[in-house]
């Protein structure tokens, strides 16, 4: 297990950015992960106030409503008061998005947040979507891995009762594989209401193999400074994240982008460090992308890992648009690196 307490530095007082952080890591198990992805992939039961079951894809209805009501009772457990829930329209009109593509019902987005203490309008937003592509399409790596870590980091934050300088957002988005469309309801309605979203950290695919290449994609025009502060956390955890500008991921992110803020999308490529050629993630919106083909122990370190990112950037003082911003002075030489 790698030196994870090197995490940031970044409050006035250095020990208490430490007892923080170890707090907040303590509850980011390999464990409690592959608990949540087992019930999302249909692993294990669901056992819900409303209802058990276990689930064959996060797509037809009755399964989509068992897995909302065990991500909402998820949160409740751990000390969320109140939960936002919106209701969308999710007609494709006619368009296809996927070539065996049927149609859904009406999608849901699911929303918690933690006040920040001191700059509360500012919000850093974590988020993944939950849904898949079709019937019997268990989606493991797309994407429940990504939701596992979402849900694994949220709750993580309310156990350790670590509260940030900025607000927090804990976002799990529908109909992501029918054109973005929570995202983009989301995120046209936060633009049009002037929202101040510092940083949107959009979570998809993460669990496949350390030997696929682990992406951090974000735009480096108006917030280069992000580049440079995911680098120095992943220079500091070794993990092999690819920098790179703007590579268009089509994922949530896209909504974010288009309607101006600041975001970055940690993502797996289907391809090897070493060899572009090579696909290692075949399954993908497939009946076969199933949890054994996921690397656990792996997925835990990039939720981690994510888990640090997100708590940086709810505590630092800086703003994205900071051209010398440098995590670098935040991190050197305060927990023996």
């Amino acid at each position: 297990m790698k030196t994870f307490f090197a995490l940031l530095v970044i409050f006035q007082s250095i020990n208490l950015a430490h007892a923080s952080w170890e707090r907040l890591s303590t509850h980011i198990t390999q464990s409690t992960y592959q608990d949540i992805i087992e019930r999302l992939t249909g692993v294990r039961y669901i056992v819900t106030k409303s209802g058990v079951g276990k689930v064959r894809d996060r797509f037809a209805p009755d399964n989509m409503n068992l897995i909302r009501q065990y991500l909402i009772e998820s949160l409740f457990d751990v000390g969320f008061s109140s939960i936002d829930s919106e209701l969308f329209p999710m007609s494709s009109q006619g368009k296809r998005y996927w070539e065996d593509e049927q149609e859904r019902p009406d999608g849901q987005n699911l929303t918690v947040e933690m006040e920040g203490r001191q700059h509360d309008q500012e919000i850093i937003l974590l988020g993944a979507h939950y849904d898949t592509t079709g019937i019997n399409r268990p989606g493991a790596n797309d994407n429940a891995s990504g939701v596992a870590a979402v849900l694994t980091i949220a709750q993580a934050f309310r156990k350790a009762m670590v509260q940030t300088n900025r607000r927090l957002l804990f976002f799990f988005f529908d109909g992501e594989e029918r054109g973005f469309a929570g995202s983009r309801r989301f995120f046209e309605k936060a633009r049009r209401r002037g929202a101040n979203i510092r940083l949107f950290i959009n979570v998809d695919m993460i669990g496949h193999s350390p030997q696929a290449l682990l992406r951090a994609s974000y735009d480096p025009r108006p917030f280069k400074s992000i580049g440079a502060f995911i680098e120095e956390v992943n220079r500091r955890f070794d993990l092999g994240f690819r920098l790179e500008a703007w590579r268009e991921h089509m994922s949530d992110n896209q909504s974010g982008k288009r309607n101006g803020f600041p975001t970055v999308s940690i993502f797996e490529d289907g391809r090897q460090k070493n060899d572009f050629r090579t696909i290692t993630y075949p399954y993908y919106h497939t009946p076969e992308d199933t949890l054994d083909k996921l690397d656990l122990q792996y997925a835990t370190e990039v939720t981690r890992l994510i888990a640090g990112i997100t708590y940086a950037a709810a505590e630092t003082e800086e703003t994205w648009e900071t051209a010398d911003f440098s995590c670098a002075r935040y991190l050197a030489g305060h927990f023996n690196l």
